[in-house]
């Protein structure tokens, strides 16, 4: 399983490599951890583990996208959609629509040099 979804990378440095054979390690042990507390979870399913991982992910990454999206200027509209659906609210659409104006004639300008 650690293989299949690694973060490892070719170092020399071995206290970098020993981090990343961590960072593969811990959602293994967490998986397992949590197969043993509700084992009834997703039982049908029989990409269970993926499921968790992209969860788990998920709830990693929401408080950093959460911060994020109280300052979108300079974002481009993609990445502003994305972090959208990632939290399930709508940005404030008065600042998203100030940034595809901005983005608009910053590609005007781009196009005339």
């Amino acid at each position: 399983m650690a293989r299949k979804y690694s973060t490892k990378r070719g170092t020399i440095i071995w206290p970098l490599s020993m981090f990343f054979t961590l960072i593969d390690k811990a959602p293994i042990n967490d998986y397992c951890l949590y197969m043993m507390n509700d084992p009834n979870w997703e039982k049908t399913r029989t990409n269970r583990h993926r499921m968790y991982l992209q969860e788990l992910g998920l709830k990693l990454i929401q408080r950093k996208v959460q911060d994020w999206a109280k300052n979108v200027s300079g974002l481009k509209t993609n990445v502003v959609i994305a972090m959208e659906n990632i939290l399930s609210i709508k940005i404030n659409p008065i600042l998203l629509k100030e940034l595809q104006v901005s983005l608009v004639k910053r590609d005007a300008t781009s196009a005339h040099k």
